[in-house]
């Protein structure tokens, strides 16, 4: 089933932001498409310190490339373990 490209400001499902994208090309709705190792905002903050940080994006869908690295989607994993959620409400990719 397809599922919503995430994007530059999309959030996980801890509502942890991407906060760069390596890839200057590709714009879904005036956001530049997040690809596997995007950066994700330090999140999961317990005990005065955030426990989830140098958090990237995983990889995404193995048959779609943005400057050789998969483009990440809805449901896709993060290093940490949080999924991506919501992104562009109108693109979607995958079967």
């Amino acid at each position: 089933m397809p599922q919503n490209i995430q994007r530059l400001g999309d959030v996980n499902n801890d509502n942890a932001r991407i906060v760069s994208v390596s890839q200057d090309s590709v714009y879904v709705n005036d956001k530049l498409v997040s690809i596997t190792g995007s950066p994700v905002e330090p999140h999961r903050y317990s005990n005065n310190h955030y426990t989830h940080v140098n958090v990237k994006t995983g990889p995404g869908l193995d048959t779609l490339f943005i400057e050789n690295e998969m483009v990440n989607r809805q449901g896709d994993n993060d290093t940490c373990g949080h999924q991506r959620m919501a992104g562009s409400d109108d693109v979607f990719i995958g079967e």
